[in-house]
């Protein structure tokens, strides 16, 4: 019976050992989908934040300054057609009618004030999945904790019965009547 009792132990203790990696893994994306949400939540610096970027998220920032970029001219030039149809456009035109330099930078105020709002609409939207996918990541982390704690306790129990020799272990040995 010892024998069983040891091999069951050397079982729980594989299980913890998994469990401890599987915990180790999780922490390690939660880590680096946090160090992520925050070099994106710095819009001004994306391309310098590369360089503090995890590799498990790389592709993924690249991929989100892709898309931000496209989405952003792609809205922009989209509110700068519907502007230039306002009346008001008309009438800013008019009053920089002899200042092309002026028109110009007036112009790409509006371009860029565009712009910004676009990327800050994208932004939330990723930090929206983000969000989904840290509380399902959290989540896994308490589960995965739930179970850790459940074999650990499971070994201290078995090392108990197996270290003070228990007769269940044993069988009741040599006992003479």
């Amino acid at each position: 019976m010892y024998l069983v009792a040891q091999y069951k132990l050397n079982e729980l203790m594989r299980q913890q050992e998994d469990y401890k990696w599987k915990l180790a893994q999780i922490t390690g994306e939660i880590r680096d989908l946090t160090t992520y949400a925050e070099n994106i939540a710095d819009s001004d610096n994306l391309f310098g934040s590369l360089f503090t970027t995890p590799a498990s998220m790389y592709g993924r920032q690249l991929a989100y300054m892709n898309g931000s970029s496209i989405f952003s001219e792609t809205q922009m030039n989209e509110q700068m057609s519907r502007l230039q149809q306002n009346p008001w456009y008309q009438e800013e035109m008019q009053k920089y009618q002899d200042q092309p330099a002026a028109w110009n930078a007036r112009y790409q105020q509006m371009q860029n004030y565009f712009r910004q709002q676009a990327r800050a609409q994208f932004a939330k939207y990723e930090s929206r999945l983000l969000h989904e996918k840290e509380k399902t990541l959290e989540n896994r982390k308490a589960h995965i904790e739930q179970s850790l704690s459940a074999i650990e306790k499971q070994i201290g129990n078995m090392q108990k019965e197996i270290s003070s020799g228990s007769e269940s272990l044993f069988g009741g040995g040599n006992q003479r009547g």
